[in-house]
């Protein structure tokens, strides 16, 4: 399981360090589709891993009756990596764009849940540490006013550091 973490947390941190050095901070961490141009692929490849590769062990650590929220904190994630192009066309919005944006909202709304639920499973420090990280963002987007990168940055870190509290 903790193999699986890591290499989720490699696949996540390393995409977002190649993006952001090749081209700079953007609106939203699924920009970087778009930004890429030629090499996007890498936004759908690196999305798609981290996400599966992170569902597994979320849905180990997670009690029963809340192992739902494990799954939906990661599955409609799958579904935005197969739907990058989030743009309307020609001021209509698109099926793809559709998923994306559900995708994406039902997998950070989930995953606030599933990380309310761990606390509740395990200790309350589980969301001290969601809070930690909400501030940190929260400061960063103060500095670079980037609202959704840094909703988005905070979101993909908790399930980690809930996982690593809880494995350590």
């Amino acid at each position: 399981m903790t193999t699986l973490l890591i290499t989720s947390f490699i696949i996540l941190f390393s995409y977002t360090a190649y993006y952001l050095l090749r081209v700079g901070l953007l609106p939203s961490h699924s920009d970087s589709y778009l930004a890429l141009g030629k090499q996007g692929w890498m936004f759908q490849v690196s999305l798609f891993l981290t996400a599966f590769l992170l569902m597994i062990p979320l849905l180990e650590i997670t009690p029963d009756p809340f192992k739902f929220t494990a799954f939906f904190t990661c599955a409609p994630v799958l579904f935005t990596a197969f739907a990058p192009d989030f743009r309307k066309e020609n001021g209509k919005v698109t099926m793809e764009r559709k998923v994306h944006m559900m995708g994406a909202k039902i997998g950070g709304v989930l995953s606030f849940i599933w990380a309310v639920w761990m606390a509740y499973s395990f200790t309350w420090w589980l969301l001290a540490a969601v809070g930690a990280l909400g501030i940190m963002f929260y400061l960063l987007n103060k500095k670079y006013n980037k609202p959704v990168l840094f909703l988005e940055y905070w979101v993909f870190t908790y399930p980690y550091a809930i996982l690593l509290i809880i494995n350590f």
